[in-house]
């Protein structure tokens, strides 16, 4: 067999699903309470008829009509007839109208009314809302939220749905389960576990079976018996054209391969197979790949099926950047939507195959169909929303670099003030960019550095003079660390650690040696991540004498430090967006005990955090 069969369009790989594949029979009765999101097998019918006899609809007095028929401003009737009764309390023989209680009035305690009612006023009649052996819902409706009390009001106790179960099967040497640390070359596996959630939601019953490495007789053992056991299997991973991608391969042996290969990206080596008449889905290995399969395959197919959850809202925004997509292929691109001048601005977030945390970070996607080869910036655009409007509408939008600040700050703005905050890790010149063009509200700015040069010069070229305000977050020292005073340090054989090149570290690097007059050194380099903990460790344990560090982490570890440069965080934003909500919120979070506490903690400099003033 071919490693790939021609490829299949979106719409031709959904029409193949959708004709191969009949609804599964089974069927089963459940408690109305547990019916939400469930689809209707059959028609559901009143048990009784509601109300079951003439009720008031309203507080007041049972009366007969004409008993107050003459009652005026002029000439109060007094009711002398009248009952006591309440909203829902049945009609007592001989009476055909409610007086409101609003309408009456005590006098020398005698009740007077001053409005006539004609009859049946203010009365619900026996069956007003239903009769008995009404329709309640037809068969194939789905059943929401607000259907559960009328349905239990009507006598419905259980309900008939339809119901199947999907085998969830992950493959791969590399894969480790969720909760596990994975080693070198592993990886967490999460593909059936979002498979998962998102079929559980639609009230599929999944089973997850245990992870299978890349062995083809495992496989098919693993395939054989789930699809003894199910209505739908889904396998992940080894559906590309790698020399341990054995899935097609092994559907073709067993049944048949409808489709291998769908002109979609992300998602493109997908396999579609059938096995004694029952689907089996071969997912790519990629999260995001995964994920667009779920949502752009699976579960239509389960839509057809009468499985329905909720649907992705949708909304207009403006592009902030241009969106590329190659021709012949529907390209799905995740994006941060965010309002900005009174109207919603989408930015693209990676689309590097296997980077998950994009999908964190992204709050919408747009799909660019396959006769489209991408959209311009400022293009206004239809999109799928994966939150709600309210919360896009309150978020704050950050591009640049990312700093560890932001995580603190994001944390506490949501926990507090609901207000979220998405980050799009541009770098320093995307997020000044970003800033001028309006597609996001704030950048974050590291000015200072080793080399002494300041960025406010910069900024001119881009901004106009008091178009900008700088939110201050914190100052941090940065030097030499060592065990012992550098005036006392062996200067002939020192063992350094030496920072990645083009780095403000290694910037720093080069000016210490050359203002210490230090010539002969140890390079150190093959220091794990090369991250300030694990370098001052290496300084501790005598592996190396030295290297550049922050100051918390010389004090953390009890090293000398000998200060270098220091460097300001800031935020920037437009100075005519700083009446904003939002940005009164951000300036509390920056301001808050929480944050500041973070930052002491982490040996930064606070005397001036929460300032905000206009930078040039």
């Amino acid at each position: 067999m071919k490693r790939y069969l021609s490829l299949k369009s979106l719409d031709e790989t959904r029409e193949i699903m959708k004709s191969s594949f009949t609804r599964p029979k089974t069927i089963e009765t459940i408690p109305v309470m547990e019916s939400v999101g469930k689809c209707t097998q059959k028609p559901l019918y009143s048990s009784f008829t509601v109300p079951n006899t003439d009720v008031a609809s309203m507080d007041g007095y049972a009366v007969c009509a004409s008993d107050v028929s003459l009652a005026s401003d002029r000439n109060p009737v007094e009711l002398v007839r009248g009952m006591r009764i309440n909203t829902g309390n049945a009609i007592p023989s001989g009476y055909n109208a409610v007086v409101a209680i609003e309408d009456t009035y005590t006098l020398e305690e005698l009740i007077f009314t001053r409005k006539p009612v004609f009859q049946w006023q203010n009365i619900r009649k026996k069956g007003y809302e239903i009769q008995k052996h009404a329709m309640i819902l037809p068969a194939g409706q789905l059943i929401r939220k607000s259907d559960i009390g009328p349905l239990t009001s009507y006598g419905v106790a259980t309900i008939d749905v339809a119901s199947f179960s999907a085998a969830l099967i992950p493959t791969g040497n590399e894969l480790v389960s969720s909760g596990a640390i994975p080693g070198p070359g592993q990886v967490v596996e999460s593909n059936t576990i979002m498979a998962y959630t998102w079929l559980r939601a639609i009230g599929a019953k999944c089973t997850r079976y245990p992870i299978t490495g890349d062995q083809p007789e495992l496989i098919r053992e693993a395939i054989t018996k789930s699809v003894k056991e199910n209505d739908m299997i889904i396998i992940s991973a080894g559906t590309s054209a790698g020399t341990r991608d054995f899935t097609a391969q092994i559907i073709a042996d067993i049944g048949e391969v409808l489709v291998h290969g769908t002109a979609m990206i992300p998602g493109k080596p997908t396999v579609i197979g059938r096995v004694n008449g029952k689907p089996v889905i071969g997912l790519p290995g990629s999260p995001q790949a995964a994920q667009t399969v779920l949502r752009e395959l699976i579960i239509p197919l389960c839509n057809e099926w009468g499985f329905k959850g909720d649907e992705d809202e949708q909304c207009t925004v403006r592009l902030a950047q241009t969106i590329t997509s190659d021709a012949g292929f529907d390209e799905f691109v995740p994006l941060t939507i965010g309002k900005l001048g009174g109207a919603l601005i989408a930015s693209p977030q990676s689309r590097a195959p296997g980077v998950q945390r994009a999908a964190v970070l992204a709050n919408g996607y747009i799909h660019i169909p396959r006769n489209i080869e991408g959209y311009a910036a400022g293009t206004m655009v239809e999109v799928n929303l994966t939150g709600k409007r309210r919360e896009i509408e309150r978020s704050l939008i950050i591009s640049g670099e990312y700093h560890i600040y932001l995580d603190w700050l994001s944390n506490i703005m949501m926990s507090r003030d609901e207000i979220p905050l998405y980050l799009r890790n541009s770098g320093m010149l995307g997020g000044m960019l970003s800033l001028r063009k309006k597609a996001c509200h704030a950048t974050p700015l590291c000015r200072g550095g080793a080399t002494g040069v300041d960025n406010i010069p910069f900024l001119s070229e881009y901004f106009d003079p008091g178009e900008l305000s700088a939110l201050h977050i914190a100052e941090l020292s940065y030097g030499v660390v060592s065990r012992q005073p550098l005036e006392t340090s062996n200067r002939d054989r020192l063992r350094f650690i030496s920072r990645p090149a083009g780095a403000d570290r290694y910037d720093s690097q080069k000016i210490f040696l050359e203002q210490y007059g230090i010539e002969n050194i140890i390079p150190i380099q093959n220091i794990d991540a090369l991250k300030d903990e694990d370098i001052a460790e290496a300084i501790c344990q005598d592996i190396a004498d030295a290297s550049i560090a922050c100051l918390a982490t010389a004090k953390a570890h009890n090293l000398h430090f000998t200060p270098l440069f220091t460097k300001i965080h800031e935020i920037l934003f437009m100075t005519e967006e700083r009446d904003d909500f939002r940005f009164a919120h951000l300036i509390k979070g920056v301001q808050s005990n929480e944050l500041t506490q973070h930052l002491r903690d982490e040996g930064f400099d606070i005397s001036s955090t929460g300032r905000v003033h206009e930078i040039m």
